[in-house]
């Protein structure tokens, strides 16, 4: 799933589309909805997380993107909601 990617019939990989892969995403999240549904505070940490990472590649533009979305404040004025 998180590869974008499967095994065929070869045993190769090939790429899963987009589409399918959302298809995917939306039966798992209905069978196993508490597997599948993070908190708002884990959201958060793993957007910190993921900035200290970004920094320390010396990835600003991803590291400032992080680190906007690692404010509760971001969601507000967002109205966006975590992922």
């Amino acid at each position: 799933m998180l590869s974008a990617q499967r095994v065929d019939a070869t045993d190769g990989l090939v790429e899963v589309e987009p589409a399918a892969q959302r298809r995917a995403l939306e039966e798992l999240r209905s069978r196993y909805p508490a597997d599948l549904a993070g908190s708002v505070p884990e959201a958060l940490a793993w957007h910190q997380r993921e900035a200290e990472a970004c920094l320390r590649e010396k990835n600003g533009p991803a590291a400032l993107c992080h680190l906007l979305h690692s404010r509760w404040e971001w969601w507000l004025f967002s109205g966006g909601r975590p992922p």
